[in-house]
């Protein structure tokens, strides 16, 4: 199976979750989930971290292709690493030691240049960086910037917009409520906004962006995702 390597116990996806599972908790709590030990995951984790090697010519067959992951993650708040993944296979690649550009650049220039023309998209955040990298090292892929990340920056501006009116008025403007999705807002929450937008009309316009960029995601076909992303852009 391409998800286990040779000889191997545990499957690749077992490691990128416990990986995961490391961003919250502690190592005692994950080895206790996955039922990995602590030496194994300590292991795994240091061979991931220091090679930043990847075997690709075992791993992808001549008519398969890739889509690349690159993410970013943070130990002890400031130290932080980069995660290479498979994302359609839900594999990961690698971890390097950090997350600078000739960093990343010298893995991806380390990809095999049959491999390289398999890879048609890289999603990632919104960092510009990630666009100029993938322009430089893997021009025949496109590069896309996830869900989460897109909300989130919404959510951002929202709040940034809500602190300058907050500041403004000298007056407190309740955070939670602006970053709450519309369908989970209770009856009082919903009147509660109505008033903020009566009052703070930018507030409503950054709120409005926000929901049909969710429901864009949502939307049933292309063609209607389409129509309502033209209608943010000539809002």
């Amino acid at each position: 199976m391409p998800e286990i390597r040779k000889w191997a116990r545990r499957s690749d996806l077992l490691w990128l979750m416990a990986f995961e599972m490391l961003r919250y908790l502690i190592f005692n709590t994950s080895c206790s989930l996955t039922g990995i030990s602590y030496s194994s995951l300590r292991r795994e984790l240091l061979r991931v971290i220091k090679s930043g090697e990847v075997h690709w010519e075992r791993q992808y067959g001549e008519e398969e292709q890739l889509i690349l992951g690159i993410d970013e993650h943070s130990f002890r708040g400031q130290r932080m690493a980069t995660t290479l993944t498979d994302i359609a296979n839900h594999r990961l690649l690698a971890v390097l030691k950090d997350h600078r550009k000739e960093t990343i650049r010298q893995f991806l220039r380390a990809i095999p240049p049959q491999i390289k023309e398999k890879v048609i998209e890289v999603c990632g955040d919104m960092k510009w960086m990630y666009v100029k990298l993938v322009e430089e090292e893997l021009p025949g892929a496109e590069m896309v910037v996830d869900k989460f990340h897109l909300i989130q920056d919404a959510n951002s501006k929202i709040d940034e917009a809500r602190r300058i009116e907050q500041d403004a008025v000298k007056k407190d403007i309740k955070r939670k409520i602006f970053l709450k999705n519309k369908e989970d807002l209770r009856k009082r929450e919903k009147e509660q906004l109505e008033e903020y937008f009566q009052k703070y009309p930018s507030l409503k316009e950054f709120y409005w962006v926000k929901e049909k960029l969710r429901e864009m995601y949502r939307a049933k076909s292309r063609k209607q995702g389409e129509k309502i992303l033209d209608l943010l852009r000539h809002r």
